[in-house]
């Protein structure tokens, strides 16, 4: 009795922390760019070392207030950060609100626009700088261990097994929705969008021969590519492999032959603006080649040769983890000091990622 005596009322002084936050698409707005705003919210409370709670409040404007206002002072948050995104076909205006959770008075309000693109992330900056202007977020306590028989809760350090609040917080969500059964008639929570580590793709482009005295016709070539990608920056650096397969006939003074390339080498990537449209990428592979010539004089050659490519792709994602993309390639198969059949390889490819 002795131990809840104390640690009561040490919970009761504990000031209101972190941000419970919805964002909705307008009528008509793109619903995709969802996930790319309340990442970009993560990041940005993230960086200001507060706490940031994503739900999916909807209805009249009134009712959304009421509701997120109980459910941020249920849960000792303190303010309500409300807002809701129009689109154009190039533009996008976002507007917000902010509340203080546990007094329900309206704090601030702003409305930034900005074009549709890799500035997405700056105009929800501005939006921030704009309603948090002269107001300071309380830091999320340091949560505490759990106590023993006669022992008195202590701090836990972050970054410890025992500490909790990892970021994004998962709220309560709607029954069948996953991760837990929500309240009668309290909107869902809406987790916030993680990149996947694990991308996939594979595609089909022309071979157009490229420089002077290159004895190689148009081709084709396809490719499949398998990264593994962790945030570095503004984006995901992705390393993992490369494969290929691509034909293309060859011209000689006195002969021609059909020649075969297969590479398989090294893949590195770095891509922007994930999730959103639209993507960008670049990349680069190298490594070994088998380089097959079938002659009319010779029969079938076959040996080793180096390859190096290089491209950028753009990304119009489907789904969440599905794509399309299309890209622009240098490739070059270094068959020897003098000869390398080199071209330019304008492709389509299928991107899966989970």
């Amino acid at each position: 009795m002795l131990v809840g005596a104390e640690s009561a009322p040490a919970a009761d002084r504990t000031p209101p922390a972190g941000v419970l936050g919805s964002v909705e698409a307008a009528p008509g707005a793109d619903p995709t760019l969802l996930d790319v705003v309340l990442t970009a919210l993560d990041l940005q409370f993230m960086r200001r070392n507060a706490q940031f709670a994503a739900v999916s409040l909807k209805g009249p404007d009134r009712e959304v207030e009421t509701q997120g206002l109980r459910q941020a002072a249920d849960r000792h948050q303190q303010f309500l950060l409300l807002g809701v995104y129009s689109t154009s076909s190039r533009d996008m205006t976002l507007s917000v609100q902010l509340y203080d959770a546990q007094t329900g008075a309206r704090l601030s309000s702003a409305a930034v626009s900005g074009r549709i693109g890799l500035s997405l992330d700056s105009l929800v900056t501005r939006a921030l700088d704009k309603v948090l202007a002269g107001l300071t977020l309380q830091p999320a306590p340091q949560p505490l261990a759990p106590a023993g028989p006669g022992e008195k809760p202590v701090p836990v350090a972050p970054g410890s097994d025992q500490a909790s609040g990892a970021r994004p917080p998962v709220l309560p969500s709607e029954p069948g929705a996953g991760g837990g059964p929500g309240k009668p008639g309290e909107p869902g929570a809406r987790p916030a969008s993680r990149p996947a580590p694990l991308s996939m793709s594979t595609g089909a482009a022309p071979f157009v021969p490229l420089g002077n005295g290159t004895y190689a016709n148009l081709g084709v070539l396809g490719t499949f590519s398998a990264v593994y990608r962790f945030p570095v920056g503004p984006g995901l650096l992705g390393t993992g492999i490369l494969a290929g397969l691509g034909g293309m006939q060859a011209t000689g003074v006195v002969a021609s032959a059909g020649l075969l390339v297969a590479p398989i080498g090294v893949e590195l990537s770095y891509s922007m603006n994930e999730g959103g449209f639209p993507g960008i990428l670049v990349h680069v592979s190298a490594g070994p080649s088998v380089f097959n010539a079938s002659t009319t004089f010779e029969g079938t050659l076959s040996k080793i040769v180096p390859y190096l490519m290089a491209g950028m792709r753009v990304d119009a994602p489907f789904t969440s983890w599905l794509g399309m993309s299309v890209e622009a390639a240098w490739v070059g198969f270094f068959e020897s000091n003098s000869d390398v059949i080199m071209g330019f390889a304008p492709g389509a490819s299928l991107y899966v990622r989970f």
